[in-house]
């Protein structure tokens, strides 16, 4: 009784039950009792095939059939939304707080859109906390709630945001956002302590290329543990540094600690306060 009593959850598209489109015509088909299809035969239009549904409903079902007159009407009105209930106040005001936030969210993510990104724009949609270097959402901002964290890790060890239609270094988006002003053509924004995820005001320095690269620490691939110094055949060793992309000779020494003593100096003097010996 259920299982013949049921509108069918997605209806055909002819607006009637049992009742297909095919090349040809409209064709009806049926379940028997034995769960079993039947083909009603194909007919020139749907009411033709949907009275043809009828008269096999009532052979197979009898006084059981729940066919109607209509059979299950138009498409539109065969899944019928519930009746609304009374908006109390509270659903209300919250209706009304939406749209505010709505009205006033839309223009800046227009905004931050733009080529290149406006500081208006920047500091509208999120909050940059100088002393944790963490930049914040304010408003709901491609698919994340407002009030949480933005940005993701790279590879890098750098933080980026997206924004627009690219992504952005968290550090160089703090230096814009404290100075109104991107760093100048040709200069980089320097980590200070050598780590790329700490962007807090303080560790952040405008430094050029060479500057930036003599800021680094140790690599893990020197043998020897100490910057600039490398073992030479013959037991001597040899001082480098680079400086404005070129490798500069600095001697062979007979010890390590000595040609280390010489990179330092040559550190110092080349690249003063963003020297990093070690």
């Amino acid at each position: 009784r259920n299982q013949i009593n049921r509108h069918t959850k997605r209806p055909p598209a002819s607006g009637y039950r049992g009742v297909y489109k095919n090349g040809i015509g409209w064709f009806s088909r049926i379940a028997g009792p034995d769960g079993k299809r039947e083909y009603l035969g194909t007919f020139p239009t749907k009411e033709e095939a949907s009275a043809a549904y009828q008269d096999a409903m009532e052979r197979h079902w009898g006084a059981l059939s729940p066919f109607r007159p209509d059979p299950l009407g138009p498409l539109d009105q065969r899944h019928r939304q519930p009746e609304s209930r009374p908006i109390t106040i509270e659903q209300s005001k919250a209706a009304r707080a939406r749209e505010t936030r709505r009205a006033y969210e839309t223009p800046i993510r227009e905004a931050l859109l733009k080529t290149p990104l406006e500081h208006a724009a920047l500091i509208a949609a999120f909050r940059y906390d100088p002393d944790t270097g963490a930049f914040v959402r304010l408003i709901c901002y491609r698919g994340k709630s407002r009030n949480t964290r933005a940005g993701s890790i790279a590879r890098d060890g750098r933080e980026y945001i997206g924004i627009g239609y690219g992504k952005h270094a968290a550090h160089r988006l703090a230096w814009f956002y404290m100075t109104g002003e991107w760093p100048p053509a040709g200069m980089e924004v320097d980590h200070i302590n050598c780590d790329n995820s700490d962007n807090s005001w303080r560790n952040l320095r405008v430094a050029n290329r060479s500057q930036n690269n003599a800021n680094t620490r140790l690599r893990n691939l020197n043998r020897i543990g100490l910057k600039g110094v490398r073992w030479r055949p013959g037991g001597k060793y040899e001082a480098n540094i680079h400086y404005r992309r070129k490798l500069i000779y600095l001697g062979l020494f007979a010890t390590p600690d000595d040609a280390y003593e010489a990179y330092c100096r040559a550190a110092q003097r080349l690249f003063g306060e963003f020297a990093r010996p070690s």
